[in-house]
């Protein structure tokens, strides 16, 4: 092998060897991400209950303000 195609090799090396770890930092940060997203998931889910159980009774008690002033 010529020294011409070993410094390729190594080069070619060196390039997969930097692609992959920052393909690993990117897969590390997903799954960061999606863990928070599942461990936040039911939390996202009872606080939009409880915006709209609140917007029911603000707009209920609107309703009955108007409805004392006809």
């Amino acid at each position: 092998m010529t020294y011409d195609e070993e410094s390729y090799i190594l080069d070619s090396i060196t390039q997969i060897k930097a692609e992959v770890h920052q393909n690993n930092l990117m897969l590390r940060d997903l799954c960061n991400a999606v863990n928070v997203y599942l461990a936040n998931h039911s939390n996202e889910n009872e606080n939009d209950f409880g915006r709209n159980v609140l917007a029911n009774l603000i707009s209920g008690l609107i309703d009955i303000k108007s409805i004392k002033r006809k």
